[in-house]
C-alpha cells in the first residue's frame, strides 16, 4: 500500500500573489492559524470551561473537552457553529492555511501554487500520496468534487438540505475549476479571494457518495484524528496513524457534550 502523507505544518512557504490586499481581508477570516488552533485544543489550552489534561485510559492518552452542546453537522459544507467547526479543525485539511497573525498564506493540502498578476486565475499542486480516513486517495478531482458540491445545484453530490453554508460565497467566488492532472487543480475566480479557501475542508468523496445525508455524522476527511464514533453524550475521534505530517500524540480525543454552563463547571 502506498504511504499515507498529510500537511507539514513545518513548512512556511506561500504562493505568489500574496499581497497587502489579501492580507487585511485574510485576517478577518475565522480560521487564521489552523495549525496554532490544533496546537490549542491538543494541548487543552483553556478553550472549553472544561478541559481535562491528557491522561491514560488503558493505557491510552486521552483529551476530554467540553462542547456546549452537539455539532449540528460534521460535514464542512454544512456546519456553521463555533462547536462544529472545533471538531473540524481535527478531522480535516484545507486546501491552504492562513499563518498565525493572519498575514499570508501557507501550505495545506497544496503544496505549492501559483497567482496570475490579476490574483483570477490559481494553480494548485496537491501533495502527492495524501489519503483520506476511508482509504480514499487524495488527488485534483477530489478537490473540484469537493467545491462544486457546495454550489452547483447540477452536481450530483450536491444537496439543498440543510442548506450549504458557503454556498452564497462560492458562487460568487469560483467560475470554474479544471483538473489538469491527478495532483494539478486550476481555479479561475470572479475576483481575487484565495483566503476563502482555508475555510473548506476537502471531505472523501467516496465517503460523501456513499453515506449521503448520513455523512454528517460519520465523516471522513484527511486530517490528524479520523471519526470514530458519535454517541447520545459525546463524540470520539482517534489518531490517524497515517498522517503524513506525524501521528498525533494523542490516541484520542473526546468531545463530551455539556449544554448549559452550569453543568461546565459543575463537571469540572
Amino acid at each position: 500500500s502506498s504511504k499515507a502523507t498529510g500537511p507539514r505544518s513545518s513548512s512556511k512557504r506561500s504562493g505568489s500573489g500574496t499581497g497587502s490586499s489579501l492580507a487585511a481581508t485574510a485576517a478577518t477570516t475565522s480560521r487564521a492559524g489552523r495549525p496554532r488552533i490544533r496546537r490549542a485544543i491538543l494541548l487543552a489550552t483553556a478553550l472549553t470551561v472544561l478541559a481535562v489534561p491528557p491522561h491514560a485510559v488503558g493505557g491510552e492518552k486521552v483529551l476530554v473537552q467540553a462542547l456546549e452542546g452537539q455539532p449540528e453537522s460534521l460535514d464542512t459544507a454544512k456546519a456553521s457553529s463555533e462547536r462544529a467547526n472545533r471538531v473540524l479543525w481535527l478531522l480535516g485539511d484545507a486546501l491552504l492555511n492562513i499563518s498565525k497573525d493572519g498575514k499570508s498564506l501557507e501550505p495545506g493540502l497544496a503544496r505549492s501554487w501559483t497567482l496570475s498578476e490579476d490574483g483570477l486565475q490559481a494553480v494548485f499542486s496537491l501533495r502527492p500520496g495524501v489519503t483520506f480516513h476511508d482509504g480514499t486517495i487524495l488527488n485534483a478531482r477530489a478537490v473540484r468534487e469537493n467545491f462544486d458540491r457546495q454550489f452547483r445545484p447540477n452536481h450530483p453530490l450536491y444537496s439543498k438540505e440543510p442548506g450549504n453554508t458557503k454556498e452564497q460565497l462560492l458562487t460568487q467566488l469560483i467560475d470554474s475549476i479544471e483538473v489538469r492532472d491527478d495532483l494539478t487543480v486550476a481555479f479561475k475566480l470572479k475576483y481575487p479571494g484565495l483566503h476563502y479557501l482555508s475555510q473548506i475542508e476537502i471531505a472523501s468523496p467516496t465517503a460523501l457518495a456513499k453515506l449521503g445525508k448520513e455523512f454528517a455524522r460519520a465523516p471522513a476527511y484527511t486530517g490528524p484524528f479520523r471519526f470514530d464514533r458519535w454517541e447520545k453524550d459525546r463524540l470520539v475521534l482517534v489518531a490517524n496513524d497515517r498522517y503524513g505530517a506525524g501521528r498525533p500524540k494523542l490516541d484520542q480525543v473526546v468531545f463530551q457534550f455539556i449544554p448549559e454552563a452550569a453543568a461546565e463547571f459543575a463537571a469540572i
